[in-house]
């Protein structure tokens, strides 16, 4: 069901205007898919962004280009978290309104899929112009975005982590092979690197299992 709008409009001013603490910076996070269990990585910025961060989610980012960048400007944002190339198309005028700096943070298909690109052809070149940085997480992903006409100067790489403290050992010794890692085994994720540096992504894939 699709949310009331104007109920939608003041839960975002509500939130613009909460408290934050004088002098940390505050960045808005705008993501479609917040609770998917494929947005950890999303979920860890939030979590570890050194500032006051506010969300931009949901029947959020449905509202006009305007709301949107009234309540930047009411929360006196600094920047703009875009997750994903296709949310940074979808907030872009709302940011360039309010005079907030926007960054888009690429995570995979927004840089790959065929049907994404053709469709998004005009507003990604509209996007690069805009955007204050670019994040891709691997160098392939760089490369391709390089060639979508991204600016190498404000084109940044930075890989998706991990939080290895959240993994207990294990004794791996008597147990049978198995696979130990689901993933995406591609250049444009660069998963092949977990497996040791020079390693392709076949031979990655076969030293899994």
């Amino acid at each position: 069901m699709r949310a009331n709008p104007r109920l939608a409009e003041l839960g975002l001013m509500l939130h613009a205007t909460g408290p934050v603490v004088d002098g940390v910076p505050v960045v808005w996070v705008a993501t479609p898919q917040l609770d998917a269990p494929s947005e950890t990585f999303v979920q860890a910025h939030i979590a570890r962004l050194p500032a006051a961060v506010k969300l931009l989610s949901d029947s959020y980012l449905q509202l006009p280009s305007a709301t949107i960048a009234r309540a930047l400007r009411a929360s006196r944002a600094e920047v703009l978290l875009a997750e994903h190339g296709q949310t940074g198309v979808a907030v872009m005028a709302a940011a360039q309104e309010a005079g907030v700096r926007l960054v888009v943070h690429f995570h995979g298909c927004d840089a790959y899929q065929r049907v994404i690109l053709e469709r998004y052809a005009r507003s990604y070149r509209e996007l690069f112009e805009q955007a204050a940085a670019i994040i891709a997480v691997s160098h392939d992903m760089e490369r391709q975005l390089l060639s979508l006409g991204a600016p190498a100067e404000r084109l940044f790489y930075n890989p998706c982590g991990v939080d290895s403290t959240a993994f207990a050992g294990g004794d791996p010794a008597p147990r049978r092979r198995c696979c130990s890692q689901l993933d995406a085994l591609c250049r444009r994720r660069a998963c092949f690197r977990r497996c040791g540096p020079l390693l392709s992504p076949q031979r990655a894939a076969r030293r899994l299992v």
